[in-house]
């Protein structure tokens, strides 16, 4: 059987405009699928392309500022011809959810958690306001928040970091999309709050047969989770393939050197010479 993916993109380039001379490449004709129901980790250092990647598949990517193409784009059932598509419109928030890296950016001080996550179901299903609070409720049940019905009520001023990120993820798969992008989920987190924001989103995962695009520089959290892994340098995917291979006999010298920045790695025997 062939294996079926939720995302194929083939030759993604985006470039910085720029006012004077040509645009900046700064992602190089990349090309990947992801394949259903899989964890695939897009790993690289800061400035490498990551979050440009994520932007552009959500179509979220600042025309005034890039200027992004495909070869190719295929999301889902939904062939994608242009970056302006009003398709993208469509899918994000509906089929595919978003978690960024900053959640007290992502959430509105003036509004109830539990209202900004019913607000997704009056805006996109047209329920009436009593129907998408109790939806809101069950999706912050679903991630974890203690008391939702009464957190539900609550402004975000009111929880701790690690909180505020399970308010995003639940905001993010509330209408139960097919994919769920995740933009470095755990870096604005303490260490001790980050495995559970993993566990979480693995156990989303196999619950709701989702594909997850997690965005990381951190090899630790591959190694735990992926099931695939694109290593990004100045824009370009360097190299892929299982998150084993990967972390224990790399073969470029970026991922080599990644590797052994990973204590955690290096102790357990994991890198080229391990």
């Amino acid at each position: 059987m062939m294996p079926q993916y939720d995302i194929e993109a083939a030759g993604l380039c985006i470039f910085a405009r720029r006012d004077e001379g040509e645009a900046l490449p700064l992602v190089r004709a990349i090309s990947f699928s992801l394949p259903e129901a899989k964890i695939t980790a897009l790993i690289g250092e800061s400035g490498s392309g990551k979050s440009l990647t994520a932007t552009a598949l959500l179509g979220l990517t600042d025309s005034e500022q890039y200027i992004v193409s495909f070869d190719r784009l295929r999301i889902l059932d939904q062939e994608l011809k242009g970056i302006d598509d009003p398709g993208f419109a469509r899918l994000r928030g509906t089929r595919i959810g978003y978690v960024t890296q900053d959640p007290g950016r992502a959430l509105d001080p003036t509004m109830p958690v539990g209202d900004q996550i019913a607000e997704l179901f009056v805006l996109h299903q047209g329920k009436d306001w009593t129907a998408a609070r109790r939806e809101a409720v069950r999706a912050l049940d679903q991630v974890r928040i203690a008391s939702a019905a009464t957190r539900a009520q609550d402004y975000p001023h009111s929880f701790s970091g690690g909180m505020k990120q399970r308010i995003v993820i639940a905001g993010a798969i509330a209408l139960k999309p097919r994919i769920l992008i995740a933009d470095e989920p755990t870096s604005a987190l303490d260490v001790t709050v980050q495995a559970g924001i993993l566990a979480l989103l693995d156990e989303l995962r196999r619950h709701m047969d989702m594909s997850v695009f997690l965005i990381t520089h951190d090899l630790g959290i591959v190694y735990q989770l992926a099931d695939q892994v694109l290593v990004m340098n100045k824009g370009e995917i360097v190299e892929r393939g299982d998150a084993e291979t990967i972390c224990k006999t790399p073969g470029h010298a970026y991922t080599r050197n990644l590797v052994s920045a990973v204590p955690d790695l290096a102790a357990a025997g994991v890198g080229p010479h391990g």
